[in-house]
């Protein structure tokens, strides 16, 4: 998923995004990316969840206020609304999760 793990660039299918509704998490920055497999379409929804496509992937990164790299988390769609959660806690030194 990371191109560059020391300097955290995506690879190029990943795509960055924010919440429309600030997370609160004091001390902690969030950056966010998704991958949508190619030719798939989410299906947004008001009134419901919406449906991602087998496959697609959303990541999670949590630095510190300090800038210390502290967790990243990844969700995999199953594409019937379930979803594999796996989070990953940052070594000390920042280069290894």
């Amino acid at each position: 998923m990371f191109a560059d793990v020391s300097g955290l660039q995506p690879e190029k299918a990943f795509h960055p995004f924010e919440m429309n509704a600030a997370i609160w998490l004091p001390g902690v920055v969030a950056r966010r990316w998704i991958n949508v497999p190619n030719g798939k379409l989410i299906k947004p929804s008001v009134d419901a969840d919406w449906q991602f496509p087998e496959g697609t992937q959303i990541v999670q990164h949590f630095d510190t206020a300090e800038g210390a790299r502290h967790e990243t988390h990844v969700y995999t769609s199953n594409g019937d609304g379930s979803h594999v959660a796996l989070a990953y806690r940052w070594a000390s030194r920042s280069r290894a999760a």
